[in-house]
């Protein structure tokens, strides 16, 4: 283990923790296949609601659409929560923007401004910092769980990272210009995710929802929306009751996405 990843143990994390669940019940691993299939596992097996699953290093980490998503080993935060929250099932797909707000929120303390990308990626600029990735599991018509997978870069050196990643991903040091502790960092994830995601059970997405707007980096923007039914233009103009995204074709319709990726078009408003 290098010497940047004795930083994240169990016992200087919860030293710094101020949760009642998030993080209170944790697996600090070397290695994994994905965090998020353990913590899946785990669940099945009776884990508690916010028991986190971290992996130094993952054979099999992965983001949206299967995409791979590759760590180096000691210098970043990737994460898995297992959540049992009080939510319907059509209510599931807030956890991931309710997630993007929380960490937000932390980046801010921890003195970064980042923006979030619809519905999962955080920005600094124009440059990727983080990355949420939900995944639900049903217990009869009820959620069973959920797991959310969180990757972050905190003191990851963008400047090595292969073409085109050195030119679109960022990192907490490259803002700051200092490496950081990742059990603060970690710990100051936890406590705002657990605000938020309270929040999100307590009073629903329309207390977060303006918020979100707030601090979105697709608001206002053309964007692509890559759906499941096709390709998508226009402009986006709000966010729904459920977390979809509206967007306002060149014909003057308007359009609700409910899941999809989406990137900015460039050069045009």
């Amino acid at each position: 283990m290098s010497e940047a990843a004795r930083d994240l143990t169990q016992e200087r994390l919860l030293a710094f923790l101020k949760t009642r669940a998030l993080g209170r019940s944790t697996r600090l691993l070397r290695e994994a296949t994905s965090t998020s299939d353990i913590a899946r596992e785990d669940g099945l097996s009776g884990a508690p609601h916010g028991h986190l699953v971290h992996a130094e290093r993952q054979s099999q980490g992965r983001g949206r659409k299967g995409r791979s998503w590759v760590s180096p080993p000691g210098v970043n935060l990737a994460f898995s929560l297992l959540l049992r929250p009080a939510l319907a099932i059509e209510e599931a797909p807030l956890i991931t923007l309710a997630t993007a707000l929380g960490c937000r929120d932390a980046l801010e303390e921890i003195g970064v401004q980042a923006a979030i990308k619809w519905p999962n990626d955080l920005l600094i600029g124009a440059r990727k910092v983080a990355g949420i990735l939900s995944e639900m599991s049903l217990a009869g018509r009820a959620i069973g769980h959920v797991v959310v997978g969180v990757g972050l870069n905190v003191n990851l050196d963008t400047e090595a990272l292969e073409p085109p990643l050195n030119e679109t991903a960022t990192s907490l040091r490259r803002e700051l210009g200092r490496p950081l502790d990742r059990a603060r960092v970690l710990a100051c994830l936890l406590d705002h995710l657990e605000a938020t995601l309270g929040e999100l059970e307590t009073a629903g997405f329309d207390s977060l929802r303006e918020r979100y707007r707030r601090h979105s980096a697709t608001l206002g923007q053309r964007v692509r929306a890559f759906t499941e039914s096709g390709i998508v233009e226009g402009v986006a103009t709000d966010l729904g009751g459920r977390g979809s995204l509206f967007l306002r074709l060149d014909s003057g319709e308007t359009r609700e996405i409910f899941a999809g990726d989406v990137e900015r078009v460039r050069g045009l408003s």
